[in-house]
């Protein structure tokens, strides 16, 4: 960021959100010619296109884009994965001095990947098992044997377990040299720490159903995965029964696995921001499920992706105009907070903020579940998948991470003491001090016997300083 000039980059969110998105752009497209580069089918462009399309205008991208300077990772960790995928991929039509090249070449962008946004790795895994269903559809020549399989796995896992091994040990030794304190919220993602295994896989079984399976019912994101993986299984039994050959199993096997991967790794449903893996998934089965099929039903397979891109571009739009919505809500509260600070109060105090603010019914509404939705009551006699939140009002969010209020999540985030939340202030011109760890707690004390902004008495001041009480739903905002 410092290179490109936005080294202050809540004043470049537009251009570093613009950048990304051209970068993710780009690896679909680059996705497309490597599939087109190992398929060799050169006769017609569209399933490439609609590969491209589904890929970009995949829903849970507002998901995965909510977060500043995300965009640019994500996009520029894909074009690194194809690039590695696409280097090791050639190591069969060289010598040896090259060979190694392209395996440094491979192993240090998948390094770069690792450090950058590791979900991406995901994609790697995934679009590495893509790479062999397209090689055994040329022909089964590309694995004669089981031997050859295994020789050609070993290739592109060998580079990945050195790049994630280097990652580790490298900024293990950054932080011991450097004295840098390790942050401690990736511990939080983790949860095996914190019970027994066989009590958490249970419970990771049940809210990876509800969050990629159930959830397609409301989501169309997860709708279209459902739907995707459905179809996979379809091609895999087709394939098998075409080749005369399991290895097909192991291929799309490997595909639906990586879908799973981080949920595993961290032993609960891992959140949608991290299923970039989605992307690539839906699209690569829509690519096979036209490239694979005869005249009339490539035809109906054409016409029907194509209506799924607009359901998705649709969906999308969605998603972010809410989003546009939430951020002009809580723009106009934060102003009135800001103004009724500077005109009745003591600006120089720390300012706490406590509490959670609740967005408005009308947002609500179209992010939440209710709880007397019928489908989920319906669920929850075949399927007890319980209450997210203690609400009665709501079951669950649809999206995890968008139209999600941040005024609520800035009090609190990371650990700290309001600090995103008085950056945002700051943003709008409002410059207040900060407290200590010792007041927010003595803040939040108070704020049990305060109304909730804007009712009278819901911002007091204490002495030493001021408490803001934002609000007190048990329901997430």
């Amino acid at each position: 960021m410092h290179l490109l000039g936005m080294a202050q980059s809540i004043y470049h969110t537009w251009t570093i959100d613009l950048l990304g998105i051209l970068l993710f752009v780009f690896s679909g497209i680059l996705f497309s010619a490597l599939f087109m580069s190992i398929s060799k089918e050169n006769d017609t462009y569209l399933p490439f296109t609609l590969f491209t399309s589904l890929y970009v205008s995949y829903p849970i991208s507002s998901e995965l884009f909510g977060f500043l300077g995300t965009t640019i990772a994500i996009g520029g960790g894909m074009i690194c994965v194809i690039l590695a995928i696409y280097w090791i991929y050639l190591l069969q039509d060289f010598e040896k001095p090259k060979r190694w090249r392209f395996l440094f070449y491979a192993t240090l962008l998948l390094f770069i990947v690792s450090s950058w946004y590791e979900s991406v790795l995901s994609v790697y895994i995934c679009a590495v098992f893509a790479v062999f269903i397209l090689e055994f559809e040329k022909g089964q020549k590309s694995f004669p044997k089981w031997y050859s399989f295994i020789i050609k796995g070993l290739r592109y896992a060998i580079p990945l377990i050195i790049a994630i091994s280097l990652e580790f040990l490298v900024s293990n030794l950054l932080i011991k040299v450097l004295g840098i304190s390790p942050s401690n919220n990736a511990d939080n993602f983790i949860a095996y720490h914190s019970g027994e295994i066989l009590t958490l896989l249970r419970r990771l079984v049940v809210r990876f159903t509800r969050d990629y399976i159930i959830m397609g019912i409301w989501y169309l994101p997860i709708t279209v995965l459902v739907l995707s993986a459905m179809i996979s299984i379809v091609l895999c039994i087709k394939d098998c029964v075409g080749k005369k050959s399991i290895i097909p199993v192991f291929f799309y096997g490997g595909m639906l696995f990586s879908l799973t991967i981080l949920s595993l790794i961290q032993g609960f449903s891992s959140p949608y921001r991290t299923a970039q893996v989605c992307n690539f998934f839906i699209s690569f089965i829509g690519y096979l499920l036209v490239f694979k099929s005869k005249l009339t039903m490539r035809k109906l397979s054409i016409f029907l992706l194509f209506f799924v891109v607009f359901w998705q571009a649709n969906d999308l739009n969605k998603w972010f105009e809410l989003d546009y919505v939430r951020s002009e809500e809580e723009r106009h509260v934060a102003q009135q907070i800001g103004y009724e600070l500077e005109k009745n109060y003591d600006c120089n105090k720390p300012i706490l903020f406590v509490g959670n603010y609740t967005l408005s019914d009308r947002l609500l509404d179209a992010v939440m579940i209710r709880s007397d939705n019928r489908f989920l009551k319906f669920i929850n006699t075949i399927y007890p998948i319980g209450n997210y939140f203690p609400s009665e009002k709501y079951w669950i969010r649809i999206q995890r991470f968008n139209i999600y209020s941040y005024l609520s999540w800035g009090g609190g985030a990371f650990h700290e003491v309001n600090t995103e939340l008085l950056k945002y202030f700051s943003y709008y011109g409002f410059d207040f001090k900060q407290g200590t760890e010792k007041m927010l707690e003595n803040a939040k004390k108070v704020g049990e016997d305060l109304p909730s902004w804007p009712k009278t008495g819901s911002i007091i001041d204490v002495g030493d300083f001021i408490v803001v009480n934002l609000g007190k739903e048990s329901v997430s905002p």
